[in-house]
């Protein structure tokens, strides 16, 4: 599930949870589907047990289909909830760039595909931080 911080008035960053072993490493919140729990519930699940927010609107984002499993993203379009630390990971506002990077992301390609796919999400970070530039390699 990707969160951007809404009351971040300069620039898109994007809600990450340290991953692993690693805790200078961020992904997306999420994690797996349970028996008879669809992806979109999986999201809304995860969301409220990783960092206590509570998702009220999303739109599906992006797949990648991997060895077992099917990752599936939604962008969390409306939520509420303040930001409640867990056993998954620390919680940290990061760049769109920064969660795409090989030094601070745990998935940085699957994350870079997720942002660079989708022109909506674009518009959308538009919308909240009119001043935003998308950098070169998302183009």
């Amino acid at each position: 599930m990707i969160f951007f911080d809404t009351n971040s008035p300069i620039d898109a960053r994007v809600l990450g949870v340290s991953r692993g072993l690693n805790s200078k490493l961020f992904g997306l919140i999420g994690g797996k589907v349970e028996p008879n729990e669809t992806y979109e519930e999986a999201g809304i699940r995860e969301a409220k047990e990783e960092c206590g927010l509570t998702v009220l609107r999303y739109q599906y984002v992006f797949s990648r289909y991997s060895k077992n499993f099917e990752c599936r993203t939604f962008l969390a379009l409306e939520y509420e909830g303040s930001l409640v630390p867990s056993d998954e990971g620390n919680l940290q506002w990061l760049s769109v760039p920064a969660i795409c990077s090989k030094e601070t992301s745990a998935y940085p390609d699957y994350n870079f595909e997720c942002f660079k796919q989708i022109e909506e999400l674009r518009i959308f970070i538009k919308h909240l931080y009119p001043n935003f530039v998308m950098p070169e390699n998302f183009k």
